[in-house]
């Protein structure tokens, strides 16, 4: 790169820079416009809850996804987008997580237990550690220079 060029980065892409033999200053801005990293959020849990929910039951796995999000208000569509807790109580993160669903499908969703949502907060918690240990990976390539 040449002074006064513009590099993208995507969020969670291992790098790294050097000034060496540039006179002056060097300025670096980072931008970040979304809070929610892989979409470890509420709406994922409950999906995942709701498959637990429809397997524990022997019922037919359909794809939660297909849920229309068109025409929701700004307060049913957010209640589920929240980033997840790193750590939280299961029993406070399934009431909270109902509570959502409640606001995000506009009526009581009793179709999912705790136990469901323990599991899929299991699997989430367990997808979300091998991504941020492949990031760690990642970045101490990026600083080391392993990948050269």
């Amino acid at each position: 790169l040449e002074p006064g060029d513009i590099l993208y980065v995507p969020l969670g892409f291992g790098h790294r820079t050097s000034t060496e033999g540039l006179r002056g200053p060097s300025w670096h801005i980072t931008l970040n416009l979304d809070s929610v990293i892989w979409g470890l959020s509420y709406r994922l849990l409950w999906s995942a809850s709701q498959r637990y929910a429809r397997l524990r039951r022997g019922e037919h796995d359909e794809a939660e996804e297909a849920a229309k999000t068109k025409g929701m208000s700004w307060q049913q569509y957010s209640s589920l987008q929240a980033a997840l807790p790193d750590k939280q109580d299961v029993q406070q993160l399934s009431s909270e997580l109902l509570e959502r669903a409640q606001i995000w499908h506009g009526k009581a969703c009793d179709d999912v237990r705790p136990e469901d949502v323990q599991r899929a907060f299991q699997m989430i918690q367990e997808h979300r550690q091998r991504l941020l240990s492949l990031q760690q990976l990642m970045y101490a390539e990026a600083m080391l220079g392993l990948g050269e």
